[in-house]
């Protein structure tokens, strides 16, 4: 039990240290803010556009892609400018769906503050951009991708009845993905024998079809060449 509540420690400890391969941000002028997305990988035919929501100081940003699927990801910049804005403190979540996929994909969030006057709950977008891609990595059309495995953040999170957990991961190599207590008890075990991208919907349940109790869970993507630890909430 102690060897595995170890495991699980140092390697939250160790991913904590892996910098992201994007990064977002915010930079404010008066009343009018730009929200940026930097270095985030996606599908090369990938067009998006850019819709805001607010519901008082919590904002939305919603990336639509409305391009082409294609056999390639590449790195692109991305920004929103909006405003204005009244002052207070801000939190943005950034979230983006696929051409390729009717999954919504959380990518973070990110908070700032606005001391201008603004016009009350107006808010439009003022501005978009999105670069032209670059790192442009290849993908064979059998779909087997030339990219570093990963384990996403699962959406939403924390989460009450259901969130989704995304994972993309060799084809071909064999993927499993366990859901662990906060004791490092394995309580949820899922199996991929054929790699490649892997969406699961945990309704926080365990093998026993049982509810398991609300707090802090872990989960864990293994292959034979790869292993990442990821920490979730559950709520009720």
């Amino acid at each position: 039990m102690k060897k595995i509540i170890l495991f699980i420690l140092v390697c939250l400890f160790q991913f904590s240290l892996i910098a992201q391969n994007d990064s977002i941000y915010v930079v404010v002028n008066g009343n009018i803010a730009t929200i940026h997305q930097d270095r985030t990988v996606r599908n090369c035919g990938a067009l998006y556009e850019m819709i805001i929501t607010k519901n008082g100081q919590d904002i939305t940003w919603l990336q639509k892609d409305t391009g082409n699927a294609a056999y390639c990801l590449c790195h692109f910049d991305l920004s929103v400018t909006i405003g204005p804005l009244d002052p207070g403190n801000y939190l943005v979540g950034v979230y983006s769906t696929e051409i390729v996929s009717s999954d919504t994909i959380y990518w973070g969030s990110v908070s700032f503050s606005i001391d201008e006057p603004g016009q009350g709950d107006t808010v439009q977008v003022i501005a978009t951009y999105q670069s032209e891609c670059y790192n442009y990595v290849n993908i064979n059309e059998s779909g087997s991708e030339n990219i570093t495995n990963n384990l996403l953040q699962n959406y939403p999170n924390p989460f009450a009845e259901s969130t989704t957990i995304q994972c993309n991961t060799a084809k071909g190599e064999g993927a499993q993905l366990i859901i662990y207590d906060i004791l490092g008890q394995p309580i949820r075990t899922y199996q991929n024998p054929n790699g490649g991208r892997w969406v699961i919907k945990w309704d926080g349940r365990n093998n026993q079809g049982i509810k398991v109790p609300p707090g802090i869970y872990f989960y864990s993507l293994t292959t034979q060449s790869f292993s990442q630890v990821r920490k979730l909430q559950l709520l009720r």
